[in-house]
């Protein structure tokens, strides 16, 4: 077990009533950085369980109640953003759901138009691929030329 899989566990080691983790408990024995942060963390837990939280004046409830006192008496002020947010809630939400709406239209219309143009080049090879068989029979035109014709021909073709 290395020290970083260790670290995760010393909680764990210094719980009471903590399942015995015995590879990182024969760690920490071999270890001495990971033993000095056992130790330290024992000591802050110690330290911990022996703090007691602090007992509220006795005034404490009294002044508490005057308080929650004065709220409800006093005119509710409202912030023109929260009065808005009350009232035109459910139009904001209208509003928002049109425009995703719109959205998702125009995104569906913009990728159906740039799915349906093809690119010149593979125009030109869609062409090529209809009329492949009128390209292989180009040899039967060169058959009526003269001969002279078709020796110059076969000259120009390495």
């Amino acid at each position: 077990m290395n020290c970083k899989d260790v670290r995760e566990q010393l909680f764990d080691l210094v719980t009471p009533g903590a399942p015995a983790l015995e590879p990182a408990a024969r760690h920490v024995e071999g270890c001495a950085s990971c033993a000095a942060e056992l130790k330290s963390l024992r000591q802050t837990m110690a330290l911990l369980g022996e703090w007691s939280a602090p007992e509220p004046s006795q005034y404490f409830n009294v002044r508490l109640q005057a308080r929650l006192r004065e709220e409800k008496t006093s005119p509710q002020r409202r912030s023109l953003l929260a009065w808005l947010h009350v009232r035109w809630q459910p139009v904001m939400a209208a509003a928002l759901s049109f425009a995703i709406a719109a959205g998702v239209i125009v995104y569906q219309t913009t990728q159906t138009q740039v799915e349906a143009k093809a690119s010149p080049a593979v125009l030109d090879l869609q062409s090529l691929d209809k009329n492949e068989e009128v390209y292989k029979n180009f040899d039967l035109l060169y058959d009526d030329q003269p001969q002279d014709q078709q020796q110059q021909q076969q000259d120009w073709n390495p």
